[in-house]
């Protein structure tokens, strides 16, 4: 949806709430560890979850991302958390 609104439309669909939950848990694992918390990082950590040998086992509609669609979807959540802040505070 985030692609599609910026005039991009991705060949891989849109996100899938387990890929986005795994993202998060990711950037979130990223953010608490000595590792430096950077997209190409957090993209590492996501694609080597998605090709481990556990994740093959289950059959959770999870794909591999590239740096550009983690960047655009961070950038995305970043995004709507910033406007969920600002109405929280204007109340």
């Amino acid at each position: 949806e985030f692609l599609a609104s910026k005039g991009i439309h991705p060949s891989c669909g849109p996100w899938t709430t387990h890929e986005t939950c795994l993202l998060l848990c990711c950037a979130s694992l990223i953010r608490v560890t000595a590792v430096e918390p950077s997209v190409q990082n957090i993209t590492l950590l996501y694609d080597n979850i998605i090709n481990s040998e556990v994740s093959r086992r289950k059959c959770y509609p999870i794909r591999e991302k590239t740096l550009t669609q983690v960047s655009r979807k961070l950038s995305h959540l970043a995004e709507k958390q910033t406007v969920l802040h600002t109405l929280g505070n204007s109340e």
